[in-house]
């Protein structure tokens, strides 16, 4: 018995070991970027990605080399943390990888995949980013819609003043979230969010944004798709459908008869409604509804996360650089008035901090996946068809090779004279700083996302003093549609 025992044993080690070994020698045979290991069964390596990918990822590549290759289900995976190989990824071979992989939040939430984000490359998909940069997003189109942020920056700094008269303390997270809310939705379809129509809008929208971070097995293994442990799909199902609903009630009423002497509104949804030619029991209607939802999702969570972050490091970092920016503003700006957009050319600093910010704590801190969906050669490997890949933003921007104190906020760095002055934001060639991506699937709203951020935390900082018990920011994150610290931000404003 007891030596039946050992065979067994024996016989199943050397199984493991002849898997093992076939693995290392297939891999080499494929020229595969360097990786982890074998992994395990059907999930492959994605117990290694823990609940902060991009940290997770980040430890693996200090180990194994910014290029590292890893199988998440049954789906390849390259994941590159260095400015070169983004270069090479997303500028010498962009069109190889102009590809999304399919996701299963996309076809559940935005229809079936029908947003410019999701959307394979095709000329479907090409005309609607085209109408996207040119229509919608454009710096001109951004310029049109400026008096709602004018309109609702003012409403908020009189919410805010409130507050301070009264010494209380306010979470920024909350009242950044709802400001960009309201300036999207009239944006979008001329409604406030905080209005009683769109009443349950922010609720459903938030649950969204916290289920997004977590993965259905679908993506990684299509076989198991059926399975829905913990019953995320079906979650993700029920509050797809209460965003339908309030979705549809929108252009159910925009679509209602009205005199044909009567102007259509001048936002954002007319221009889908015209470029899509829709009407009543339109086909293309849930094109227009997944377009309005890319929108929301790429402006409303990393905006708020990019004002919170700036707040919480202007406020814990050394108070001169706070000062710094008040006294620029103050120079620019009298006392009482609103910043306005038209200010920045004139904010170098403004301009630095927000930089800055997207350099420690880029929004989206694994850029969207691109899938390559031939075999290519590329940085000395051979990655297989169907090859999913992963830009770390937020090691590149912790790099000690790329950046001089690279843990450190310093805005000083983009001043004039300092070490990163050449470094753009939007629209150069800087690959050490991307948090909105680059090529054909790079972020078309970066403009606006730039303008809005810089808009608010250009206001909070002019109109107030602000004071905060924390002297160090938290180590802890969560992932939604953002990455944001785990516990929101909270500070306590004195009028200036």
């Amino acid at each position: 018995m007891h030596s039946d025992i050992i065979t067994n044993w024996a016989a199943v080690l050397g199984v493991v070991f002849l898997i093992w070994l076939w693995a290392r020698i297939h891999r080499k045979r494929q020229r595969l970027p360097p990786g982890p290991g074998i992994g395990i069964p059907i999930l492959g390596h994605m117990h290694l990605l823990g609940p902060l990918p991009h940290r997770s990822i980040h430890k693996l590549s200090q180990k194994i080399g910014p290029i590292v290759f890893l199988r998440l289900g049954c789906r390849p995976t390259v994941i590159v943390s260095s400015p070169s190989l983004s270069r090479e990824f997303l500028h010498d071979h962009d069109e190889a990888f102009a590809f999304r992989p399919t996701m299963e939040f996309g076809k559940l939430v935005f229809y079936d995949q029908g947003s410019a984000c999701m959307q394979p490359d095709d000329p479907r998909w090409k005309a609607i980013r085209r109408m996207f940069a040119q229509e919608v997003l454009s710096p001109k189109s951004v310029l049109k819609y400026k008096n709602i942020r004018d309109d609702e920056v003012r409403i908020l700094m009189q919410e805010i003043r409130c507050k301070a008269a009264t010494g209380e303390s306010i979470e920024i997270r909350t009242f950044a979230n709802r400001w960009i809310l309201n300036v999207m939705t009239r944006f979008l379809f001329s409604r406030r969010a905080s209005g009683d129509e769109l009443s349950e809008f922010p609720k459903v929208f938030k649950v969204l944004s916290e289920l997004f971070a977590q993965p259905l097995i679908g993506d990684f293994v299509p076989y198991l798709r059926w399975l829905d442990p913990g019953g995320l799909r079906k979650r993700v199902k029920l509050q797809a459908k209460l965003m339908d609903a309030i979705l549809e009630n929108i252009l159910a009423k925009r679509l209602q008869p009205h005199d044909s002497n009567e102007a259509p509104p001048a936002d954002v949804l007319t221009v889908f409604l015209n470029f899509f030619g829709v009407s009543n029991n339109s086909s293309e209607l849930g094109a227009v509804k997944a377009c309005i939802l890319e929108i929301l999702t790429g402006s409303t969570d990393t905006t708020t996360a990019a004002v919170e972050w700036a707040m919480a490091e202007l406020l814990c970092a050394p108070k001169l650089r706070l000062q710094t920016l008040q006294d620029e503003l103050s120079a620019v700006v009298s006392a009482g008035q609103q910043v306005e957009e038209s200010h920045f050319n004139s904010l170098p600093y403004l301009q630095a901090v927000i930089k800055e910010t997207l350099r420690l704590h880029p929004s989206v801190p694994l850029l969207l996946p691109h899938l390559a969906r031939d075999p290519i050669e590329i940085a000395g490997f051979l990655l297989p068809e169907h090859t999913r890949l992963f830009v770390n933003v937020w090691a590149i921007g912790r790099d000690e090779n790329v950046w001089e104190a690279a843990h450190e906020f310093r805005p000083e760095r983009f001043l004039p004279g300092g070490s990163a002055s050449d470094v753009t934001l939007v629209g150069g060639q800087s690959y050490q700083l991307m948090p909105f991506g680059y090529g054909r699937r790079g972020c078309p709203g970066s403009h606006l996302a730039v303008t809005m951020v810089s808009l608010l935390v250009a206001n909070l900082v002019h109109n107030f003093t602000w004071s905060s018990s924390l002297s160090n920011i938290p180590d802890d994150e969560v992932m939604g549609m953002s990455n944001m610290l785990a516990k929101p931000f909270t500070a306590s404003p004195i009028i200036r």
